[in-house]
């Protein structure tokens, strides 16, 4: 198993128990989310947590672990996840989280009843702000970009 499948399945194969996460009134049920983005040479993924933390890594190696011990970025998480929180009644449940083809994006989201999922084409998902799952796509774009800023900054400095 190369290391993105090995990041990616330990998230899926733990319990919010296991790593120590209770439930809380924003986030009753969801304790983790993966989101899956097909692109043209595989897939990246983001990994988000409840206690903040915050991971990217793509299946073609290389990603930031650990971008949610900055705090706008843990905040943007939490945020994210209360979305997802609010919109499971769109994500339905789901047995596994394959990876989704090139111009694709699936949010999975990790809760206490078992693992929810949706994939859905990522054309046109930016011009229906009415849609049901584009909150999910604003709310994860809004973690990537604070994640790419914090980064650029980092290698500013560097």
């Amino acid at each position: 198993m190369n290391p993105y499948e090995g990041l990616r399945n330990k998230l899926l194969t733990a319990s919010a128990d296991e790593l120590g996460i209770p439930p809380s009134e924003e986030l009753p049920d969801v304790w983790a989310a993966l989101t899956d983005l097909g692109m043209e040479h595989g897939t990246a993924t983001i990994a988000t947590v409840a206690d903040g933390s915050t991971s990217m890594y793509t299946s073609s190696g290389g990603g930031i672990i650990g971008a949610g011990m900055r705090p706008p970025i843990a905040e943007a998480t939490r945020e994210f996840l209360a979305t997802m929180q609010r919109s499971l009644d769109r994500l339905p449940p789901a047995e596994t989280a394959p990876l989704p083809p090139e111009g694709s994006v699936a949010f999975v989201a990790l809760t206490r009843g078992g693992i929810r999922r949706v994939q859905i084409a990522i054309e046109g998902i930016d011009e229906e702000e009415d849609g049901p799952l584009y909150a999910l796509w604003a709310g994860i774009n809004g973690v990537i970009t604070l994640m790419r800023l914090t980064s650029e900054a980092v290698d500013a400095e560097g």
